[in-house]
Order: structure tokens, then sequence, then C-alpha cells
């Protein structure tokens, strides 16, 4: 089985994370796809970016829901990573999606509990038209199901992670995550790869389920992953 290869946060050892100059650099690799995160900034837009506390990743400091995005604007995402960058804004999820342009597979993970942020990314992503390339994820079974009210045209996957209370068992293990991905309405388990092994993933995929695992960064890893037979490998 040919497994996806994701780039967590477009190419994030080269560029800085989530900036565009990370997703342009994607789309000069090896790749089948990008991950990226979303947030909304306080007058509701979908902007890029993986922490709710400004400070990792940008020369701003607190939380990016209480920033407009005009206040968002001002910010440096760029030379935390490289003085290459300095310079670099955190992107809207739109200039993304204008980027990659439906050349990759693009997974959007919904971050925080923001009721707003379903449509939010629901309006972005349908200006684009890459539906059948897009795949909306979450570790929140609420908003996935909200994505699924708002629009049918997205796969949706449900984050696992192993700090969840999952049993040791593999099978029970893969029906434990089955049945929340079910309730989710997703129709992909994308799970930590510590939580994978055979059993698992076949179990899993028994069970009509796509699986896929994150995040996955050395080469022992990687080689058991594809050797599992995931989907996809972020």
């Amino acid at each position: 089985m040919y497994t996806q290869i994701v780039a967590h946060r477009g190419a994030s050892n080269i560029a800085p994370e989530n900036t565009l100059p990370a997703f342009e650099q994607a789309l000069q690799l090896a790749l089948d796809g990008v991950e990226l995160d979303v947030r909304l900034s306080a007058d509701g837009h979908p902007v890029v970016i993986h922490d709710r506390l400004l400070e990792r990743t940008t020369s701003g400091s607190g939380p990016i829901d209480k920033l407009t995005l005009t206040e968002l604007r001002t910010l440096d995402a760029g030379a935390h990573f490289s003085d290459v960058f300095q310079g670099e804004r955190i992107p809207l999820l739109s200039e993304v999606l204008d980027i990659v342009n439906g050349r990759l597979l693009v997974q959007i993970e919904m971050k925080g509990e923001n009721n707003r942020l379903p449509g939010a990314i629901v309006n972005a992503a349908n200006q684009h038209h890459t539906a059948s390339q897009t795949m909306i994820t979450s570790f929140n079974l609420r908003l996935l199901r909200d994505i699924h009210h708002l629009s049918n045209a997205y796969r949706l996957g449900l984050l696992v992670s192993p700090i969840q209370d999952l049993s040791s068992d593999p099978k029970i293990r893969a029906a434990e995550m089955s049945t929340l991905a079910c309730s989710a309405k997703a129709d992909v388990v994308l799970a930590h790869h510590s939580l994978i092994d055979l059993e698992t993933v076949d179990e899993i995929k028994r069970l009509g389920m796509d699986i896929g695992v994150w995040t996955v960064d050395n080469a022992k890893d990687l080689l058991r992953m594809f050797a599992l037979g995931v989907s996809s490998l972020t």
C-alpha cells in the first residue's frame, strides 16, 4: 500500500513552521501533502499558526485570539527561525491555499475550541474548490461534527494522542479509536505513531476506517510505519 507523505506545518525544518515559505518549500519536495494549523483572530479570521500563545513563533506575546488580524499582521513570524526569514507574517488560511492551489493534499488542523472556527475554515476552503484534496482534522469531536454539518465535501480525520486513556490491547484500542472517529463523523483515524502496530492497523481497516499517523521524525519509525501499511504519514 502506498503511504502518502505529509509535511508537518509545511517544510518546517528548512523554513519557519506554518509560514508561506514553509509551504512554498514543500512544493519543491517529493511530498504528497502539507499539514497546517488554523486558529481564529479576535475578529474571526482563520490564520495559520499552531500555538495559542504567540511567544514561541512570533515577535508578539499573549493569546492570538485577543488580537485582530491587523494587529497580528504587524508581528514577525520568521526571525525566530533565521534572519533570512525576518519580516515573514502569520498567513491567512486562504493565502496558504492559494499557494498550494490543489498541487498537494492539505490537512487542516482545527486548533482550540472556538465555535466559529469550522464555519471560517469551510468558507475559506470552499472558495478554492479543492475539496477532494483537503482533509480537515482535530482532536475535538464536536468541531469535526460541526464541519460535517456544514459540508460533507471534506474528508475528516480524528487526531488521537498517546495521552488519551486507551486500552493496551491492540484490537480494543483500534475499536476505541474507530468508535471515537465514527462519533466525530470522521472516516480517518490519525493516531500518534506510538499507538500503532500491525494488529491495530489491521483492525482499524477491518472496521472500515482509514489510518494515518503523526508525527514521525526518525528513520526507524518511518520504516516501521511504511511496513505497517498506513495510508498517510505526517
